[in-house]
């Protein structure tokens, strides 16, 4: 392969996120979410998963309508892990407008490596973050309920 081949080889790895060690989002990756592939039907609040969610994605709360969407229709590799760049989605509704979300990215690298590399956020109404972080967020809430999906690199849909 000569100089030239190999750089454009690069630039594409670069470009397409594989082989990247680390992703961090932004609120510009956010952007058009709605448009993403959705994981699961939209999901009522009050039903059968309130019991088991509680107050977290709004669960409790009949109201509200949340969607679940990923970027790039992403899938689990070959070893069941999302591949860094991933971003999970859920937005809650009500009326149809959205009202605010959460959201997950797969990080990478040695963030949060309890929940292997996986970033959690909170997004206003027009989308855009709130807060974000890793095992510490919302007092480790996250961390803490997506651990019993740990078998499924932390994700309960798709």
């Amino acid at each position: 392969m000569n100089a030239n081949m190999g750089m454009a080889l690069c630039v594409l790895v670069a470009m397409s996120g594989c082989g990247s060690s680390t992703f961090e989002a932004q609120d510009a990756d956010f952007v058009g979410f709605t448009s993403w592939a959705q994981t699961t039907a939209p999901r009522q609040g009050g039903g059968p998963s309130a019991s088991v969610l509680g107050q977290a994605h709004s669960a409790t709360d009949a109201t509200i309508t949340r969607s679940m969407y990923i970027n790039n229709n992403a899938n689990r590799g070959s070893d069941g892990q999302f591949p860094i760049g991933t971003i999970l989605v859920k937005a809650h509704t009500k009326g149809g407008a959205m009202i605010g979300g959460t959201a997950m990215a797969k990080r990478g690298g040695d963030f949060n490596p309890g929940a292997k590399g996986w970033e959690w956020f909170v997004l206003s109404a027009s989308g855009t973050i709130m807060v974000r972080g890793g095992a510490d967020v919302m007092g480790g809430i996250c961390n803490g309920c997506h651990a019993a999906a740990q078998n499924t690199d932390f994700v309960f849909t798709r």
